[in-house]
């Protein structure tokens, strides 16, 4: 979505704006395609399924006798790329809550520009821990050797169920002669699932999650540290369109959709390219409404047909 404004014209037969889409820097205003005309406030919106690269905009005013200002403002918009991801839901997991097991201690440790809280899922070599410096906010005060521990994250609700992908993004330091597995569990209905299974990215459905991080340490000497959990469901895309759907010449007329949870992008045409489409997307995710209006002849609603992308998830 493309969204213009621009400063209100003070002229007193002021009829309203058009915008026209130029196919390059710098060309004329003949060469460009109308967007919207008449436009009686100083914005609008406009959805489009965009491409990469630069696009180049036109506005000019026109008064009450069709004549058009002898200046026109002129805008680009650079399209870098079409976001492909719908994230449901992006956890950066509170170390300090959740479980952990085995001989291990929740340390608190200060650095970089706030206070954090990370997680030693195993600890460091004796030489490493007399060169620390310890404090009353919480440091480690003595060393741990140990073969194994995890840490367990508390329940994440996505708030219904959704087939997603998930990504899992770790910070992690001081790993020597390890092994770091991930574990999860969901479910539908189960606010505290236990069905661990080996974590593979991939694609999932429920709505209730939980993460197991084991650390296996093959040098009880050496360890790790998780500082940050980033967790990112990430729903596929769903798409619907229609073609040639009949449009009232009065009212509004309603277009349903089903399926959907959020419509990202919704692109609207007329089927005969004569007319421009006017919507209302108050509706959505469940439907929107249309009407057409013909530029020659003052904008006025007509019947027709239009066609309509939905894309979301």
């Amino acid at each position: 979505k493309v969204v213009f404004s621009w400063d209100r014209v003070n002229d007193v037969d002021l009829k309203g704006y058009e915008i026209r889409k130029l196919p390059f820097e710098g060309a004329d205003w003949g060469l460009g395609t109308v967007i919207a005309t008449n436009i009686t406030e100083n914005s609008y919106n406009e959805l489009y399924n965009f491409t990469i690269g630069t696009k180049y905009y036109a506005i000019k005013a026109i008064d009450t006798s069709g004549n058009y200002s002898a200046n026109m403002a002129t805008a680009s918009v650079e399209i870098t790329s079409n976001p492909t991801q719908n994230i449901v839901k992006n956890v950066l997991l509170d170390l300090s809550e959740g479980t952990i097991s085995g001989e291990v201690e929740r340390c608190y440790v200060k650095g970089f520009s706030q206070d954090y809280w990370r997680i030693g899922l195993s600890l460091r070599t004796q030489e490493k821990w007399d060169e620390g410096v310890w404090d009353d906010g919480g440091y480690w005060d003595k060393p741990v050797s140990l073969s194994e521990a995890a840490y367990e994250s508390q329940t994440i609700d996505l708030g219904k169920g959704f087939e997603c992908n998930i990504n899992i993004e770790i910070g992690l330091s001081n790993v020597v002669g390890g092994l770091l597995t991930i574990y999860v569990a969901y479910s539908d209905t189960d606010t505290n699932p236990s069905n661990w299974q080996n974590y593979a990215q991939g694609v999932f459905n429920g709505r209730y999650f939980r993460f197991k991080f084991v650390f296996k340490a093959t040098d009880s000497s050496y360890g790790v540290d998780i500082y940050r959990i980033n967790i990112v469901f990430d729903v596929p895309d769903k798409s619907a369109e229609g073609k040639n759907i009949s449009v009232s010449a009065s009212g509004w007329t309603q277009v349903d959709l089903s399926g959907f949870t959020e419509v990202k992008t919704l692109i609207v045409s007329s089927s005969g390219g004569a007319y421009v489409p006017e919507t209302d997307e108050a509706g959505l995710p469940d439907y929107f409404k249309v009407r057409l209006l013909d530029p020659a002849n003052s904008m006025a609603q007509v019947a027709g047909s239009i066609n309509y992308f939905a894309r979301g998830y």
